[in-house]
């Protein structure tokens, strides 16, 4: 998702020029439906609000789009070699970093001046853990701070990997590439069995759920996309059925409707393993689909998911999406109001400010810099 650093414009080092402006626009719909997800409760229950609770696929759809693009844009030019790798981490640094960077420290200074905030040094430590991903990888740490974040430590290990998995698919292919990341998953949950200390890689629900090794096929699913694009071209289908989105699509809801009957009251589906399959390794399969759909078709859907406003908000979606839940939800909802419908609009006009005076500045002028390998 992110999760979130999926970018669909131009100007990215050392990648195909073709852009995909409907899967920008598909960001912003992923961002809403967490949004959503976290607003309508646990606990609520009947067929409409057990669905909506199930919009936590958003991040299923942000991680199927980052092994997509990231694969499109470097898979020609990936390699080891020194320079590649700076301008490629400068790269993910520039996109990643100014945005979540100003909200994990404003985040922690409103939560240091909050009753019950903790000392400067508990706060600091939390910024630490945060800023460095580390969090991630500790069941009991995900939620600490900007909660959401845990999905950047699944997004910074595909990030920091890529280089690898390029040389080992270009060797192997993508199946044994796959089965390896499975197998060091496996020698790393039985390390977290051994050490317990702070949920490090443990218990297996937290790893299936919450870490890269156990959301690894999402990834590689859209690098697999990719693949495909980059071999036979992205042809423009000349059918007027778009049935590839359509298939898509179906099966996206579908699969949501069935993680929500597996649902007891407060949980969701992803905590029971028939959930767990659906959401890891059969939702990707149509989202795949769904964005082959919106690159070869032309639709009613591709064509909205492509407008001006769209693909804008498809750009703020990363800053929203951090920003969706935590003090700003806290602040709003105590100083303006606690209609959900009032916090998404004024959501959506924070991350559009933050993302203009923040992000976008802050990203050009990381990957302007002379710095160099």
């Amino acid at each position: 998702m992110s999760i979130l650093e999926n970018l669909t414009n131009p100007a990215e080092h050392n990648k195909p020029e073709q852009t995909f402006p409907a899967l920008t626009g598909v960001r912003a719909i992923a961002a809403y439906m967490v949004f959503f997800h976290h607003y309508i409760g646990t606990c609520r229950t009947g067929i409409f609000p057990s669905f909506i609770k199930e919009f936590y696929t958003g991040v299923t759809i942000f991680f199927v789009l980052s092994g997509f693009l990231i694969y499109y844009r470097y898979s020609r030019s990936a390699s080891l070699d020194g320079d590649f790798l700076f301008g490629y981490f400068k790269n993910r640094f520039a996109r990643i970093y100014p945005a979540y960077f100003f909200i994990v420290v404003f985040t922690a200074l409103v939560s240091f001046y909050s009753p019950n905030g903790g000392s400067a040094l508990y706060q600091i430590a939390l910024i630490v853990l945060q800023l460095t991903f580390v969090r991630g990888f500790f069941n009991e740490y995900k939620f600490i701070g900007v909660g959401q974040g845990w999905t950047l430590t699944v997004e910074e290990s595909f990030y920091a990997l890529f280089p690898l998995f390029i040389v080992s698919i270009k060797k192997w292919g993508f199946v044994i590439t796959l089965l390896g990341a499975y197998l060091a998953a496996m020698i790393l949950v039985g390390i977290g069995a051994i050490i317990k200390f702070r949920g490090f890689l443990f218990p297996l629900e937290f790893v299936t759920n919450y870490t890269f090794f156990g959301r690894v096929t999402e990834f590689f699913c859209g690098m697999y996309l990719a693949k495909i694009l980059l071999t036979n071209g992205a042809q423009k289908s000349s059918s007027r059925f778009p049935k590839m989105t359509l298939l898509g699509m179906v099966g996206i809801i579908g699969g949501i409707f069935l993680m929500s009957r597996f649902q007891e009251p407060c949980t969701y589906g992803v905590f029971y393993p028939a959930g767990i399959i659906i959401n890891n390794l059969i939702l990707p399969i149509f989202i795949c689909f769904l964005f082959y759909g919106l690159i070869i078709e032309k639709s009613i859907i591709q064509k909205f998911l492509g407008t001006n406003i769209m693909v804008f908000l498809g750009k703020a979606s990363y800053v929203f999406y951090l920003i969706h839940v935590g003090v700003f939800q806290f602040m709003l909802e105590h100083t303006v109001s606690n209609n959900m419908f009032v916090i998404f609009v004024i959501m959506n006009i924070l991350a559009v400010i933050i993302y203009l005076t923040i992000e976008e500045p802050m990203r050009k002028f990381i990957r302007r810099s002379p710095l160099h390998g």
